[in-house]
């Protein structure tokens, strides 16, 4: 049975970086905000997937013996237009991935980061660097003002943080946690400018983010790999993202 509600969701969203997502969202949001809702599947008294649709965008996570069927026509009813999940449940739903890639979780390194960093946060103005910093890195965050108001809001209420390198008066590297909960961060929207990279400014940043004394994780594809890697993390599953209409909401590295 799916129902829409809060109740087993936190709980259940600790197990991975899906449910930091699912998390994050549920607290930025709640459920009385328009275009957010968050779904409980159970079995029983068990929880065995919890989805999210944020502005339709999903995010699905749930155990091995979720009720992949129900899933499968829950998320076609609800007319998502992409949603992700890890690869195995994508499978299991019949799903053909647009992407596919690994997951990632910081362990340990040795390094130190060094990076002279600023929280755009602290002023409103630099959002928009870090916004036309991340076009320029080749990310799709949507139109400005819907992301602002998404992100700002999360960074506001705690459930998201960024940092930036400036240098010469303007961003020039940048990195995010996208989604913050109290046991776990979701890490993304990682870029350096051209004429900056190799100063080691990106993983600076990364490691700024990763050592907060939670669990880290960041969706990586096959090329990113190895910078992830040199910073500590190692690979922890696969995730898959499924397009079912345009979307350009999901960040990437």
């Amino acid at each position: 049975m799916i129902r829409r509600t809060q109740a087993g969701a936190e709980a259940f969203c600790r197990r991975d970086i899906f449910g930091t997502r699912i998390a994050a969202t549920l607290a930025t949001y709640g459920l009385d905000r328009d275009g957010v809702s968050v779904y409980v599947q159970q079995a029983g008294d068990a929880v065995t997937a919890v989805l999210s649709d944020a502005f339709s965008d999903g995010t699905l996570c749930c155990t091995s013996d979720a009720d992949f069927d129900e899933l499968r026509e829950f998320v076609h009813f609800l007319g998502l237009q992409t949603l992700l999940c890890d690869k195995q449940s994508a499978e299991s739903l019949g799903f053909a991935p647009d992407c596919i890639g690994h997951i990632m979780r910081y362990v340990h390194t040795e390094r130190i980061p060094q990076a002279d960093c600023i929280t755009p946060d602290q002023d409103a103005f630099r959002y928009r660097e870090v916004y036309d910093l991340l076009k320029a890195c080749g990310f799709t965050p949507g139109e400005y003002d819907a992301w602002l108001g998404d992100f700002a809001l999360r960074v506001r209420r705690g459930t998201a943080n960024v940092l930036c390198v400036r240098q010469n008066d303007r961003a020039v590297s940048t990195a995010s946690a996208l989604f913050l909960t109290d046991t776990a961060v979701y890490l993304g929207a990682v870029g350096t400018r051209d004429t900056c990279r190799g100063q080691g400014l990106g993983g600076d940043l990364v490691l700024r983010l990763a050592q907060c004394g939670k669990r880290a994780e960041i969706l990586c594809r096959a090329h990113r790999v190895s910078f992830y890697e040199s910073l500590g993390f190692t690979r922890n599953g696969e995730f898959a993202l499924c397009h079912f209409s345009p979307s350009t909401n999901v960040f990437l590295p």
